[in-house]
């Protein structure tokens, strides 16, 4: 964020001193596209563990506990 911050920054500098031209848009259109960019790129990490046992579901490798007993 602060590269995106940067860019306008310097778009708006390069809009005062030098006047509209082809710089400051670039630097404009920087600020609006590296959020995208950044947001894709951290998407596009690990996936998430796909799975494995339902700790909901029966298991055959837990065992249950029995009914009851009086005493």
């Amino acid at each position: 964020m602060g590269i995106r911050t940067l860019s306008f920054v310097g778009a708006v500098v390069v809009a005062l001193t030098m006047g509209p031209g082809w710089l400051m848009w670039v630097l404009i259109a920087a600020s609006f596209f590296l959020p995208y960019v950044a947001v894709v790129m951290a998407n596009a990490g690990a996936s998430p563990d796909p799975g494995g046992p339902d700790p909901f579901g029966p298991d055959a490798t837990r065992k249950q506990l029995g009914p009851p007993t009086a005493g």
